[in-house]
């Protein structure tokens, strides 16, 4: 059943973005490397947006001010105070906080993984259909059997991850959960690239080239 505020016929998915890290591999501030007409930041929020998500939460720690003037107006930016000791899964709780009760289902997208497109989403999105709309499954695309993003967490275990205290963050709460995984299979090759190094970053300009050629 829709929670309190989703239509029957559309329930509400909200995004979260976390570009909090310092870039230390890439040596550059990830975020603000152009990719085609926009930054990375401005790519990932865009992607966002195109497959009807809201609110849209950027979660910024390490230069949050210079990133932050590159958000657009509906995008909704929080900051993590503790994103060096705490890592990305302190990111990934802050941007939760930011969202709680307010929608059905999370999107969790990596902010420097911008070879993904809206389809990605609408796949995640119809198997949740398809499956009824659970609220307590975790729903993540695959490509030729390997895991990639975003990753979808339904609103009941969205406390449950904000209660983990085991390791390996997302991935660790995933793994000792492996029973309400619903893995999707997807032809894009994309959902598995993240900028952190310039020969990544490399890879995601030569997708781009290819995907607009």
């Amino acid at each position: 059943m829709p929670g309190a505020g989703e239509t029957a016929s559309r329930a509400r998915w909200a995004a979260v973005i976390v570009a909090a890290g310092e870039s230390r591999r890439m040596g550059r501030l990830k975020p603000l490397l152009p990719f085609g007409e926009h930054t990375v930041i401005e790519q990932a929020v865009a992607v966002a947006r195109d497959s009807d998500l809201s609110p849209l939460v950027v979660v910024l720690g390490h230069e949050a001010e210079r990133i932050g003037a590159h958000l657009p107006a509906d995008a909704r930016p929080a900051f993590n105070a503790d994103y060096r000791e705490g890592g990305m899964f302190s990111s990934v709780c802050r941007g939760i906080r930011e969202v709680l009760g307010t929608a059905a289902g999370v999107v969790l997208f990596v902010g420097d993984n911008v070879t993904l497109t809206p389809e990605v989403v609408v796949s995640l999105r119809s198997a949740w259909e398809t499956e009824g709309r659970p609220r307590d499954r975790f729903y993540i695309p695959t490509f030729e059997g390997s895991w990639g993003h975003p990753v979808v967490i339904t609103a009941d275990l969205l406390p449950m991850v904000l209660e983990w205290c085991g390791e390996r963050g997302l991935r660790g709460v995933m793994e000792a959960h492996t029973g309400q995984i619903t893995e999707v299979p997807v032809l894009e090759s994309g959902i598995g690239l993240d900028i952190d190094t310039p020969e990544d970053y490399a890879r995601a300009l030569a997708w781009l080239e290819a995907r607009q050629g």
